[in-house]
């Protein structure tokens, strides 16, 4: 099997692909990264199984490059994990920076859009097996103040792989909520202004209280449930409460 992995030096993507490395049943992970020299500092460039797969903005070129590697090697399964995903800018509606406006919807729905439809194509030409895995949040069911770009890309994500997978029962779709995880995206939060998003002090008490989860343990869940269990497929029909 081979696994892609969008946002592979992030939070949950690192230890996704540590867990993953060491694991008989991959083949290869093709790892995602926009920041070369972080992801050559956490993994080197000698592991085989690795995939070098830099994101260089052009959705079109980057998204090519992949696929030129998938068909040279000729994977029987593909599992494409998203966990590349910006809540940056943190501002309310009225206040948003137009280029990190432009980043954070590229970020979170172009690429992973434009990848989903890919490797789409890519199953029906080669018949593989495909799955797809999203990691779900509490903010795609509720609005939050500052958080409008990061709720209803979530909400957008949610709807287009449920569209996916009803176009295509072939396929398995997984929608994965984590919880509060602790992860740069959670100090990030942190460091937010109160007059940007009230609810600040609320996410401060995550941390000081150490309810935040550990990503390696999300990653490690995640494997054993929907990367070795193949035939699993889950969508939430309703998000639970917190």
């Amino acid at each position: 099997m081979d696994v892609i992995i969008t946002g592979s030096t992030g939070g949950i993507g690192g230890p996704l692909v540590s867990q993953l490395l060491p694991d008989d049943h991959i083949d290869r992970i093709y790892c995602q990264f926009r920041d070369r020299k972080k992801f050559i500092g956490m993994y080197g460039e000698t592991d085989p199984k690795v995939m070098m797969e830099e994101r260089t903005g052009d959705p079109s070129k980057d998204t090519e490059h992949l696929i030129c590697d998938l068909r040279q090697n000729g994977p029987a399964d593909v599992a494409c994990i998203f966990t590349a995903f910006s809540i940056s800018p943190i501002k309310r509606i009225g206040g948003l920076p137009k280029e990190r406006l432009l980043e954070n919807l590229y970020i979170n729905l172009v690429d992973p859009i434009m990848l989903s439809d890919a490797l789409m194509r890519y199953k029906k030409r080669y018949g593989v097996r495909l799955r797809f895995i999203n990691f779900d949040s509490g903010a795609a069911y509720r609005p939050l103040e500052g958080w409008s770009l990061y709720s209803a890309s979530k909400a957008y994500m949610n709807m287009f792989l449920k569209t996916l997978r009803l176009e295509d029962p072939d396929i398995r779709v997984v929608s994965y909520e984590p919880g509060v995880v602790d992860t740069p995206m959670q100090a990030e939060i942190r460091r937010t202004e109160r007059e940007e998003f009230g609810d600040v002090d609320l996410f401060k008490t995550y941390h000081k209280d150490g309810i935040l989860k550990d990503p390696s343990i999300i990653a490690k869940d995640v494997i054993d449930r929907f990367i070795l269990d193949w035939d699993t497929d889950s969508f939430h029909a309703d998000h639970k409460k917190r």
